[in-house]
């Protein structure tokens, strides 16, 4: 008797060979998947948006040429997980500094997702259909490959998930320790990609333990405690190099506390939220959350201890309100569930209006949703398999939905929604082949319940239109740094049309008018953002550069002061206003605002020259020597040396003993 789809008699296939035998099926998906993204990557490469990266793939870009220039240990400790730059940085290396061999090999990566997701549903469900269901699945999942396509690292994320998956059914199948040390060798690098997910280690070993509860406990603890071991090695490697570079035994990344403070504050809607004087830029973020956290508590802070500042206060808000942070986590449960994806710099919908084959992906969250719930009540029963893409998929909801929700957040759930979802397919056709009705009309009506909660409307802080202006308002900076001002205007246009009092696009406007002389308008300019947005930090500098070139001093100081206000990490503001201060002959305030200013940027040689400065002319002469001398150490052309030396050739001589 041969044994049906989903009927749990079949044995264990092994990954190599499922793959043998699902091989045409294997091949269709990888086909599809590849025809999408080949073409999806081809039109896409007549956009700007491929060429020129801002936000988030701008940092890590800058962040992997800087350690293929040599930087491979860094300087300081890590503010995000270092996983996904040190990869750009190989690629860098071996294919050069081009961003074509990215996106590539990001697509191959997306191919192999596919391939190792058919694999895996044909192993968890014992169905070569469902896998070749949920392969398809994934290949036409629109967000996934909108993601590929960018110098972002959900990609990366999902293929260290399937590839654990598949160990870890591979050693519990085999009993192996090698296996089960290599499992814990990559839930360390999903950890070193994505910080959060180092909540999946709990539920790992849960799983471990109910799969093992049969073997002798000599065989189930040596398995643990190598897993273990193999989480540990990468882990305890990098805290080991914050350590050594910045003093602190930071486990992976320092972002982890205002990360937490964002998703976790009262006002907070379970979105990414912007904290007034931190920019959302991450090149920036963590310098300004730490500047931030330090003028709060009155003392400067290293970025370890900014991040437990952070966690504190969402901490004390948790412990004062407990039901509206439980409040809170419903809301953000179900933006995790929603239909309705959180998007940040792009969208795969603003992208699809300038390469519309992003449109030839058709499958969508909400399309994933209903069935995968589903799934998880009906296939609950099919064994520990099945087990482990439940606890997944509760892991991954835990690790986002305690921080905050975007729609890149919950992209490794999403292959985990296709298995199950898969797998309700196909055990929904096998009842009504074999005349059962009961199961398919209670799995429909699940699935319409299901579909209610996705299509619940959660609304979001910020409104429809104002996201549609950021989206212009980014296209704005991408032409701009294409060296296009027109089309940037354009889209800076765009983006007051869509919401007018969108205070950046005014400033980049603002700035743009000023690099064309343009100083009468870009005053207006400012002035209407500053009126929008008070704590426009962008728009108090700008305004201050032109009262400085029409010589009003004074006005210039007090926007500068307002700069800093609003952004205590602007570190530009805190130099300009040092300057500005000492041409004013205020070199005792000039001091202090310097003496700041150099905490932040110790390798600034305008800074600790014009620091020498106000030291010379308060007459503490040992000091201004110093400050000038760590000037002269800095000084990159000879120009600037000589200056040094002449501000030096004032000074007495050094008297020695």
């Amino acid at each position: 008797m041969t044994s049906s789809p989903l009927d749990g008699t079949r044995g264990p296939e092994g990954f190599r060979r499922t793959l043998r035998r699902d091989l045409w099926f294997c091949l269709v998906v990888a086909a599809v998947a590849a025809a999408v993204r080949v073409v999806y990557l081809v039109q896409l490469h007549g956009t700007p948006f491929p060429h020129q990266l801002i936000m988030d793939a701008a940092t890590y870009d800058a962040w992997a040429r800087d350690i293929a220039a040599g930087n491979w240990l860094g300087d300081r400790i890590f503010y995000q997980e270092p996983l996904y730059p040190y990869l750009l940085a190989v690629i860098h290396t071996v294919f050069g500094e081009g961003l074509a061999a990215v996106y590539v090999l990001q697509a191959l990566a997306g191919v192999a997702n596919c391939v190792l997701l058919t694999v895996l549903t044909s192993r968890v469900l014992d169905s070569r259909w469902a896998g070749l269901i949920a392969g398809l699945a994934l290949a036409l999942y629109r967000p996934m490959v909108f993601y590929e396509a960018q110098v972002l690292k959900p990609v990366w994320a999902v293929l260290v998930l399937l590839v654990l998956m598949h160990v870890l059914l591979s050693a519990w199948e085999r009993r192996s320790l090698v296996l089960w040390t290599l499992a814990g060798v990559l839930l360390a690098l999903l950890g070193l990609l994505r910080g959060n997910a180092l909540l999946y280690v709990p539920f790992v070993l849960v799983w471990a333990l109910v799969a093992g509860r049969h073997w002798k406990r000599a065989v189930l603890a040596a398995s643990l405690a190598l897993m273990l071991a193999g989480l540990a090695i990468p882990l305890g490697a990098v805290m080991l190099r914050n350590y050594a570079v910045g003093g602190e035994p930071v486990l992976s990344s320092s972002h982890a506390g205002f990360n937490f403070y964002i998703g976790n504050h009262e006002g907070a809607d379970g979105t990414y939220q912007f904290v007034p004087g931190v920019r959302e830029d991450p090149q920036y973020e963590g310098e300004d959350a730490r500047a931030l956290a330090s003028r709060r508590v009155g003392s400067d802070l290293t970025l370890a201890r900014a991040s437990s500042y952070w966690f504190k206060q969402a901490a004390e808000f948790i412990r004062r309100d407990p039901l509206a942070w439980l409040r809170l986590e419903a809301v953000k449960l179900g933006r995790f569930l929603n239909a309705e994806g959180v998007q940040d710099t792009w969208s795969p919908d603003f992208l699809a209006e300038h390469a519309p084959a992003l449109r030839l992906a058709l499958v969508t969250y909400g399309m994933l949703v209903p069935p995968a719930l589903v799934g998880l009540v009906v296939l609950f029963r099919r064994g520990i398999r099945v087990h482990l893409v439940s606890l997944l998929v509760l892991a991954t909801a835990l690790s986002v939905v305690i921080f905050y929700v975007f729609d890149r957040y919950r992209l490794p759930v999403v292959p985990l929604f296709a298995l199950l979802g898969a797998g309700v397919v196909v055990r929904f056709a096998a009842w009504l082949r074999a005349g059962r009705y009961a199961g398919p009309l209670a799995a429909v009506l699940g699935a319409a319940l299901a579909t209610c909660v996705v299509l619940i409307d959660i609304p979001n802080r910020a409104a429809d239109e104002e996201y549609r202006a950021s989206l212009h308002h980014n296209l704005g900076i991408v032409y701009e740094r294409a060296r296009e001002p027109e089309k940037a205007k354009a889209e800076y246009n765009r983006a007051l049309t869509a919401w007018p009092r969108y205070a950046r696009s005014m400033t980049a406007l603002a700035n743009i008018h000023l690099k064309e002389g343009k100083t009468t308008s870009a005053r207006g300019l400012l002035h209407e953002a500053i009126a929008a947005d008070r704590l426009d930090a962008d728009a108090h500098y700008l305004l201050a550069g032109v009262y400085h070139r029409e010589g009003k001093t004074l006005n210039a100081i007090v926007e500068l002061e307002k700069a800093i206000d609003a952004r205590p990490g602007f570190l530009a503001a805190r130099r300009d206003l040092g300057a500005v201060l000492i041409i004013n002959g205020d070199f005792r305030r000039a001091a202090r605002v310097l003496e700041a200013a150099s905490r932040m940027d110790p390798r600034s040689e305008i800074i600790w020259k014009n620091l020498g400065t106000c030291y010379y002319q308060l007459r503490d002469l040992a000091r201004a020597r110093e400050c000038w001398v760590r000037a002269l150490g800095l000084a990159s052309s000879a120009e600037e040396k000589r200056s040094i030396r002449a501000n030096l050739s004032l000074l007495p001589p050094v008297k020695t003993p």
